[in-house]
């Protein structure tokens, strides 16, 4: 999928929820929406004027849905 316009970036956000970033749900404990929102929120909270960083708190995660053959690859890397 590629990412052209802000409506498309909503839909791919939308797909985030009931989306996981394990397949076998054992990584968060909420979905990749609800946790980017979370995480949204605390930079909006924590950096009112970061509009841009508050942004990249929102769609941080959805690498998962379009590159979920990464993960092995991410895991590695995080291991060291």
């Amino acid at each position: 999928m590629s990412i052209r316009t802000v409506d498309d970036l909503m839909s791919l956000l939308a797909e985030c929820e009931d989306a996981w970033d394990m397949p076998d749900r054992s990584g968060d404990p909420v979905d990749i929406l609800a946790h980017d929102r979370q995480c949204a929120e605390l930079l909006r909270r924590d950096f009112r004027d970061d509009e841009e960083l508050q942004v990249a708190g929102l769609v941080h995660d959805i690498g998962h849905l379009l590159r979920p053959s990464w993960r092995p690859v991410v895991e590695r890397v995080a291991r060291g």
